[in-house]
Parts: C-alpha cells; structure tokens; sequence
C-alpha cells in the first residue's frame, strides 16, 4: 500500500482536476457537462474529474486521462527554459505530485523527467538557500508562491538550519532527519498513488 494512502496530503492531491474524455455513454451523469442537456453523458464528452476518480474510471477503460494545460509540451518548454518565471502554484498546488501521477498513467516518460529536473533544478537551490538563510525573517509571501511540495523543501531546509544551530549550542541532544525527508524520497513522490490511486510513485 502506498505510504501516502492516508495522508492529509495524498488525499488533497487526488482532488486535482484533471481532463477526461468518455469512452462510453454514462448514465445519469448528463450534470458533468453544463453544456449537455441530457440525463446521460455521451460518448466521447470531455469534462474534468478529480484525479483519484479519473484513475479509477480509466482502470475500468470507461475514460481517457487527458494532460491539463500546464503539462503540455508548450508548457513543459516555458518551464525549463526558466522555472523561476514560471508561477506554478497558480496552476495547482500539487504541481509535482498530480504531474508524477499524470506521467505515470500515461507513460510519459518526458513529462516525468521535467518533473524532476525542475524540482531538482534551479527552484531548489533557491529554495533551499532560502530556507537555510531565512533567519527569523517573515517568509509567508515567499511561500504563498509555492507549491505544496517546495513547501515542504522549504520547511525541511528551515528545519534542518534550526536543529544544527541548536546542535552547535550543545541544546539539541542529536540531529535528528526532516519528517519530509525520512523514507529517501522527495517530497513530490509521496502523495498521490499510480493508476488506481494504489500503486506508489517514481521518485522525482
């Protein structure tokens, strides 16, 4: 079972809307679709479903999981020509952990790369060094512009600063590893699961 299966966090990743186009007529699902005027939703109708039901209907071939916007090719391209530009927590707020799952069920496996390069890239040294040098400085409009996962970098780093401090005034009895950071995986890989919402996540 995925290590992330009763987090808080997993469970708001999976609620990330995510494109889908029906296989097949559904039944009594006309309301998914402002624009349909029937009871039943048609065949080949696209609307927007949260992720965790999304993976389950096209585990039972009834959808086609389709890539939001920000993970198309054009988008992809903006990003790692220059992350620090790019606001990505306006696009979602699991950004890492919906875009691990996407790349995952469609097997793109350049979707997955640009995952890790941009976690891995400029953003996280920034972030980082950041998080290390922040001091008592008030760093809540820094982080309003992050997504959960740089979140959790920043807070990990922060963390860390403060225990080595504390560890050099002879007031921390040991170093003890960010909760983030216990397992070896990255933040992004811990939330939501594979197809199905059961299978865990490659590592970013």
């Amino acid at each position: 079972m995925d290590r992330g299966y009763f987090s808080v966090d997993a469970i708001l990743a999976a609620e990330d809307r995510v494109p889908v186009v029906f296989n097949t007529m559904a039944a009594s699902l006309g309301f998914l679709d402002p624009a349909c005027k029937d009871e039943d939703l048609p065949a080949r109708s696209r609307v927007e479903l949260p992720l965790w039901l999304a993976l389950a209907l096209q585990a039972k071939n009834m959808v086609r999981v389709e890539l939001p916007r920000h993970y198309s090719a054009r988008f992809r391209e903006d990003l790692l020509a220059g992350p620090d530009a790019v606001d990505i927590r306006e696009r979602s707020a699991f950004f890492y952990e919906t875009g691990t799952a996407l790349a995952r069920v469609k097997r793109d496996d350049h979707l997955q790369r640009t995952m890790r390069m941009v976690f891995a890239g400029p953003r996280f040294r920034h972030i980082l060094d950041a998080s290390l040098n922040s001091g008592g400085d008030d760093m809540t409009d820094f982080l309003q512009d992050l997504p959960h996962a740089e979140r959790a970098l920043f807070h990990a780093g922060s963390q860390g600063s403060k225990a080595q401090e504390a560890y050099k005034k002879g007031t921390h009895a040991q170093l003890d590893m960010a909760e983030v950071l216990k397992g070896g995986s990255a933040p992004a890989d811990r939330t939501v699961g594979g197809q199905g919402g059961k299978e865990s996540n490659p590592s970013l």
